[in-house]
């Protein structure tokens, strides 16, 4: 019995780590993104963009993009493209004064947690430096297959709404996991919060706590 059991925990634990094409999403930079330029806008656009330090490009069925000017004095201007189908959002990074992408990255919107990789640009497009925001040595397993394994678990009408990384400090090491938040559908007035703990490296739901903010949320 400790054999078999010994050859599903393996078993178990390849199905969640590298090479899962389940982790994959679209990346890709397309040509009309790799330059931006504000004083290529409508003038009634740019007073708003000067105005509020931000400005709604497109908002339909798929795409939502935004361009922020975080502070009027800083060399650099901020599109976002959330891609409604899958919550990712793409993260382009312009110079002001050029119009020359900086950088490019993707987080996932529930959670806002940092996905895929971020690439850093010259002024001729080439990418200079890479970084990994998946980080696979210590997340294995992916923030979309820490979701779906919870989401196995949890009722029909229950939803998750929010994934974050953690990891907590051990005797001999360090454990890094995933939290996992469940909104629980009832019947009572106030929400009803999970938090799943899914271990990182084995797929393991460690445990399952309610969350003390689920009274006000």
């Amino acid at each position: 019995m400790s054999v078999l059991l010994f050859i599903l925990g393996c078993s178990t634990r390849k199905q969640f780590i590298k090479n899962d094409t389940f982790c994959e999403f679209d990346q890709t930079i397309l040509e009309n993104e790799k330059f931006f330029l504000i004083n290529e806008l409508h003038s009634t656009k740019r007073d708003s963009l000067n105005k509020y330090g931000y400005l709604d490009m497109e908002n339909n069925e798929k795409y939502l993009v935004k361009i922020f000017d975080y502070r009027k004095q800083d060399s650099l201007i901020t599109k976002i493209v959330l891609n409604k189908k899958t919550n990712i959002i793409k993260t382009l990074i312009y110079h002001k004064n050029d119009g020359y992408l900086f950088v490019s990255d993707f987080t996932y919107e529930i959670g806002d947690i940092p996905i895929g990789k971020a690439n850093f640009y010259n002024r001729f497009g080439e990418i200079t430096k890479v970084e990994d925001d998946e980080i696979p040595d210590k997340y294995p397993i992916c923030f979309k297959e820490a979701i779906h394994l919870v989401e196995r678990k949890i009722g029909k009408k229950d939803s998750v709404f929010g994934i974050d990384r953690a990891k907590a400090l051990r005797k001999n090491d360090t454990l890094y996991y995933w939290n996992i938040y469940v909104d629980e559908v009832n019947n009572k007035p106030s929400r009803t919060i999970w938090i799943y703990d899914v271990d990182a490296a084995t797929g393991r739901i460690i445990k399952k706590r309610r969350s003390v903010r689920a009274q006000g949320w």
